[in-house]
């Protein structure tokens, strides 16, 4: 059972939403920060390829398919049923089209991540790959930006006109 929590006042700051949706949003902001941890390993790994100073062509791929595979469980953890997603749109009907985009991206987030780690199968691919891999962090980071903002706004009740 859902317990209604609208209003509470933690150092001053209004939060609104059920203690599903707060509960859910503490776990999804964990990942988010752990994710953003890896996208900086990641970022490293394309200096150091990028130079020729990357590591093994096996540690490359094994880095990158592992942060993919964080990528993925992150997403399903969004996505699944009755979860992250749900919950926001549960709270705030009017939010259906922008997590629907979210979502969207995930799938795309992930063609993109898994094609990066097909390229690194490829020893000669090292400043390609070093681009590849920049270009996608830098796509999944303003992705996690826009689900911050969405978190933000629904935790702190901000409206945008489109939803009113």
């Amino acid at each position: 059972m859902e317990l209604p929590c609208r209003d509470v006042e933690p150092s001053g700051i209004r939060i609104r939403g059920s203690t599903g949706v707060l509960r859910r949003s503490a776990a999804i902001l964990a990942e988010h920060e752990a994710l953003q941890r890896s996208v900086r390993r990641m970022r490293g790994l394309c200096q150091a390829v990028a130079l020729g100073q990357g590591p093994p062509v096996a540690e490359t791929r094994r880095l990158i398919a592992g942060f993919l595979a964080d990528l993925l469980t992150n997403f399903a953890t969004e996505e699944g049923e009755d979860g992250y997603f749900d919950s926001l749109v549960a709270e705030r009907p009017g939010l259906d089209a922008r997590v629907a985009h979210l979502h969207a991206e995930h799938v795309q987030l992930a063609e993109v991540m898994d094609g990066v780690r097909i390229l690194a199968r490829d020893e000669g691919q090292g400043p390609h790959l070093a681009l590849t891999l920049e270009r996608a962090l830098d796509r999944f980071q303003a992705h996690e930006r826009a689900e911050n903002q969405l978190l933000r706004e629904v935790l702190l009740g901000a409206e945008r006109r489109d939803e009113q």
